[in-house]
């Protein structure tokens, strides 16, 4: 019953949103989407789709070292970091993520080579070839580095930023001028969560490896994100985030909750759960 739409990128969704050419997006957490709706645009935040628990069981996103580097333990002490090639996505939660870890070691971005990356094979690449010494990944491309031998897990993203929503579901003006759809979409989203996270199931693998393009050997054994039950967002850390993202210049001004966030969909969908 619906269209999907396959995107590189948060920046290319948040335009066609606007539009209303998209009507429901998902994205990484962005100055992008503060800017449209700082500018007026008509678009809400509406449910958590992925955050860094820090109490989750495993990786699923992180720094990697290359194997070289851990080994020979002086990434120990993180003012290591010191003139290594680091690769991330300028003006994302990773960078931001970037200089808390560089801050542990005493550091900032001037004192490292940071190299602008986004694509994750091309991360892959650049830590197998020595081109960058650090990245930051996420799944399956954790468990594809460390298969192919060229790097493992420095630190995860969640001890780092803990509690942090590492991604949205963003209605556009479709959605929230329609409520009756938008609140029958987010019901669908809470029940599919709650299948989600009864974790590796036959059919859930089955399912991640259909539409995700992944083997069922990858999806069975990478490490995968929680999403929160009840669909809420952290707030407080989005504040923070555009604190940082303000400072760095990308963005325009800082955006209060009631611009971004829009609770009336996920509040309907918890009431209504079966």
């Amino acid at each position: 019953d619906v269209e999907l739409v396959s995107f590189r990128s948060s920046a290319e969704l948040i335009p066609l949103l606007l539009l209303g050419d998209l009507d429901v997006v998902i994205i990484a957490v962005t100055p992008a989407a503060f800017n449209a709706a700082g500018a007026g645009g008509e678009i809400k935040f509406v449910a958590n789709k992925g955050w860094y628990d820090p109490d989750h069981e495993c990786v699923f996103s992180g720094w990697t070292a290359r194997t070289e580097l851990l080994a020979e333990g002086g990434l120990d002490d993180l003012a290591n970091l010191e003139g290594l090639k680091i690769g991330t996505l300028p003006g994302s939660l990773i960078e931001y993520s970037l200089d808390r870890l560089l801050a542990q070691g005493g550091l900032t971005q001037e004192d490292i080579q940071l190299v602008s990356i986004a694509p994750q094979p091309s991360l892959m690449e650049g830590l197998g070839t020595g081109a960058i010494d650090i990245a930051g990944q996420g799944e399956p491309w954790i468990f594809r580095t460390r298969q192919a031998g060229y790097a493992d897990v420095l630190i995860s993203h969640a001890e780092l930023i803990p509690d942090y929503d590492l991604g949205l579901i963003v209605y556009g003006p479709n959605m929230l001028q329609n409520t009756e759809v938008g609140q029958r979409f987010m019901l669908a989203w809470l029940n599919t969560v709650e299948y989600f996270s009864q974790g590796k199931t036959e059919r859930n693998i089955e399912l991640s490896a259909e539409y995700s393009g992944l083997t069922p050997e990858e999806v069975t054994e990478a490490c995968w994100q929680p999403i929160k039950a009840d669909g809420q967002i952290n707030v407080e850390a989005i504040m923070d985030f555009q604190e940082w993202a303000l400072a760095k210049g990308y963005l325009d001004a800082i955006v209060d909750p009631d611009q971004f966030w829009d609770s009336q969909f996920i509040d309907y969908a918890n009431e209504n759960m079966e």
